[in-house]
């Protein structure tokens, strides 16, 4: 049944909704934020676990009541971190712009801070800081470059929103620009605070830059003729100067890229001294290696040259990644945690995003409109949940949330989603929410942040009526209704992590030749069952519980791994195709007792060795199912965990994706949670459920931290579909936003509770948790029966029991 539902982003959650317990006042009371291992922790010893949101363009620098609203209601839903995000530029959405408000544009440069919009962000950091809620500064996103007032390299302008950000790692003045940014804003003194930025210990992430990176847009999104043309010349005339620093003559070049069979890569008329051609193929940097590719040797996509060009761009990227952060941590004297970049794309960027930084970031979205951020964008209507992630494959369309995410956890550093969201108008989202909390305890990730919590300066907006951006999340219910509950399940580690981690090993040459076909495939399996790291080595000696090869060069060592799956697609040892090295590289890696292991291929007492790679890197299903297979054979896996035709299994038990029903499932003491088709009543925490909806979402979770089944307060939270009024569609196409108020898909049916010994009482909630009505009862056996009949739309209740030792 629709009913208008409206939260009101002006008032902080009371009652069962306040989570502001969760947080530790005033932020910065424990020190500065460190990465050690793989935990965020304080200077003190106290570990932090984040559950955050962002905060967008002038969202960044609000009116001081605005300031203080989202201050509080922030706080009150638990969420201990505010990332600042895009306060330096301008965004044109639709009919829309979206200034930053920390840089004036005004005199035609982007070199002055503005001093009105540094004091709105000083007093919104106080605020946040005040009760208990951390900050992340975002240095570069979306700034401005301008060639006359900037005094730039060259008069090119950038068409292409994205092309100025590679440029920017390499060209020497835009680098100067950015440190002068940087220093100019981590140096400024708050106000209400009397600390500089770089000295307060109430932000604890600084960002560098973000979604930046050489080894991802260049091949995916453009090529190199989109650059402007100074760039672009810059840019190939630093790979001369690399090739010639490597081989240092023509002959040499001509010798390293000549394969076994006389064929050389250089094309007519290249060379060293003058001029070699950059790589044309889309997706270059996940270029395959070997004669079963199609790419011809000798050509301008020869996966020789293609390799050499990675390895170009991977010494640019470390170069910049390590000068920006000795010059954050060594000149401007930083403390806090320090982040390179995020939205990871293949193993070769999450080496480099890893390398020079305390603690990783990645990004995902799933329906991410396409072709534009205002109506006619395309928006398809299929709920994540309904999809199998074995099929999904890791676009930010279709791929499943923690598929995409779980490719930049790399081992030894914390990994915090720096960006998620499963958009608006997918009409059916309120799975994400739990997903996220429940795969990102299991995977141990340190933190999350839902994008985006408010993007407007005025304290008005926070009471639209309406969904106004596909991100926003502030009065969405299938987000902001579920993120107190999800913080305080996340928080408290209600959820338990993976028994196994599971590292996917990565050696030197695996990260020059990964295969664009198959390089994503285990991370559409592996991270809901264990815990999945990547791991950067040629000689593996971690501590997991299994470790796979990357797969595609047959290069590194496993032997020293408690136990390995070893296999390699290329024959070749490298992509200069010189010498053939899979059959004796498997060979070491076999163990004397190796037999024939159904689906594996030969296993020992610590070791599989896959000698035919194909059928096992074909889809992530059989890469699951060989993986299933060879870790039930070590006892990883007890019977009822693990890969199955129809469902994904954690290796605690407590999660389950059942991708035949249709059902996501939590189930912890104090946290439960039925998300997707409704087929028939349904058990959660001892409370049993008989819905007329045709899906729904439900959670339990106990205020008391007791046992659900002994619980004396229980929140329950149920969103199903929600959406704006008269949202327009063609297919794909969103053609309108539609208007307010918001409606929701009121849950209908009943709940059956014992009560052996004593009273059970139901309340449904105000948006703000204050209890609104108490719903009808009957007696049904030894307990209570409640029908989900208000006056009032709702998507929280609060249950209490009263015995002889828990009075109300």
């Amino acid at each position: 049944m629709r009913r208008a539902y409206q939260m009101d982003g002006r008032r902080p959650n009371t009652g069962a909704l306040d989570f502001s317990g969760l947080l530790d006042a005033p932020a910065g009371r424990h020190g500065f934020l460190q990465a050690r291992g793989e935990r965020l922790i304080f200077e003190d010893g106290t570990p932090l676990r984040v559950f955050g949101t962002s905060m967008v363009g002038l969202g960044c620098c609000p009116d001081h009541d605005t300031a203080e609203a989202v201050a509080a209601r922030v706080a009150s839903a638990g969420l201990n971190l505010v990332r600042m995000h895009y306060a330096d530029g301008s965004l044109t959405l639709g009919d829309q712009t979206t200034e930053g408000g920390l840089i004036d544009y005004s005199g035609g440069s982007s070199r002055v801070l503005s001093e009105d919009g540094l004091e709105r962000l000083d007093y919104f950091i106080a605020q946040l800081n005040s009760r208990g809620v951390y900050v992340q500064l975002d240095t570069f996103v979306g700034r401005n470059f301008k060639p006359e007032g900037d005094g730039l390299d060259y008069p090119d302008t950038f068409p292409e929103s994205w092309a100025i950000k590679e440029v920017s790692i390499f060209n020497r003045r835009m680098i100067e620009l950015q440190k002068e940014y940087d220093r100019a804003l981590l140096g400024h003194v708050n106000r209400y605070k009397g600390l500089r930025y770089a000295d307060d210990p109430g932000i604890a992430v600084v960002q560098v830059m973000n979604e930046n990176s050489l080894l991802w847009d260049f091949g995916a999104d453009f090529n190199i003729t989109m650059i402007p043309p100074g760039y672009q010349k810059e840019l190939r005339e630093r790979w001369r100067a690399f090739l010639k620093q490597k081989y240092g003559t023509q002959q040499a070049l001509r010798k390293a890229w000549t394969n076994r069979d006389g064929v050389c890569a250089l094309l007519e008329m290249e060379e060293i001294d003058y001029r070699v051609e950059i790589p044309t193929d889309p997706y270059f940097t996940n270029r395959p290696v070997g004669t079963a590719h199609t790419t011809p040797y000798r050509s301008v996509n020869s996966p020789v040259r293609t390799r050499d060009y990675l390895a170009f761009l991977m010494e640019l990227e470390n170069r910049f990644n390590s000068e920006m952060y000795d010059f954050l941590r060594d000149e401007l004297g930083l403390r806090c945690c320090i982040n390179t970049t995020n939205l990871i794309r293949g193993a070769a960027n999450a080496y480099t995003a890893s390398l020079h930084c305390d603690l990783a970031e990645n990004d995902a979205y799933y329906n991410h409109p396409r072709y534009g951020f205002a109506p006619p964008a395309s928006c398809h209507t299929t709920p994540m949940y309904t999809t199998d992630p074995r099929e999904a494959g890791v676009t930010a369309n279709t791929g499943h949330l923690v598929s995409q995410l779980a490719r930049a956890n790399a081992a030894g550093k914390p990994m915090v989603v720096a960006e998620w969201n499963d958009t608006f108008p997918t009409g059916f989202s309120s799975e994400a929410m739990y997903m996220m909390a429940g795969y990102g305890a299991l995977n141990k990730w340190a933190g999350m942040c839902c994008f985006l919590y408010n993007n407007k300066r005025e304290f008005r907006h926070l009471g639209y009526d309406h969904l106004d951006f596909y991100f926003t999340i502030y009065n969405n219910p299938s987000m902001f209704g579920e993120i107190g509950v999800c913080s305080a399940a996340f928080q408290k580690g209600l959820i338990r992590p993976a028994r196994n981690t599971i590292d996917l090993v990565y050696s030197g040459e695996d990260l020059l030749a990964n295969d664009p076909d198959t390089c994503d495939i285990p991370f559409c399996a592996l991270p809901y069952v264990s815990r999945t790291r990547l791991a950067f080595t040629d000689r593996y000696a971690g501590d997991a519980q299994l470790a796979i090869s990357g797969g595609f060069v047959p290069a590194g060592d496993l032997t020293g791994a408690q136990h390995a799956i070893v296999f390699a697609q290329s024959p070749y040892q490298n992509a200069a195709q010189k010498q053939e090295g899979r059959e004796a590289w498997l060979c070491r890696h076999l163990e004397k007792d190796a037999r024939p292991l159904e689906g594996v291929g030969m296993a020992g007492g610590r070791r599989a060795v896959a000698s035919d790679a194909g059928p096992f890197a074909r889809s992530s299903r059989e890469y699951a199912d060989t993986v299933g297979r060879a870790m039930r054979h070590w006892g990883l896996l007890e019977s009822e965990q693990g890969f199955f035709e129809d469902r994904l299994v954690s290796d605690t038990g407590e999660i389950c994706f059942d991708t035949r029903q249709r059902v996501f499932t939590i189930h912890t003491p104090q946290f439960a949670v039925h998300a997707g088709d409704v087929h028939a009543p349904f058990v959660l925490g001892g409370l049993t459920f008989t819905l007329d909806n045709p899906r729904m979402s439900v959670s339990l979770l106990a205020l008391d931290d007791l046992p659900l089944e002994k619980s004396g307060r229980v929140l329950i939270t149920a969103v199903g579909d929600c959406c704006n009024t008269d949202m327009q569609r063609s297919g794909d196409r969103l053609l309108d936003m539609g208007h307010g108020p918001v409606w929701i898909d009121q849950i209908e049916g009943c709940l059956t509770a014992e009560c052996p010994q004593g009273g059970v009482t139901l309340f449904a909630l105000a948006p703000d948790g204050q209890r609104a009505e108490e719903l009808g009862r009957e007696s049904c056996g030894n307990g209570v029966r409640f029908h989900f009949a208000t006056q009032q739309a709702a998507i929280h209740f609060e249950l209490v029991r009263t015995t002889i030792n828990n009075k109300n």
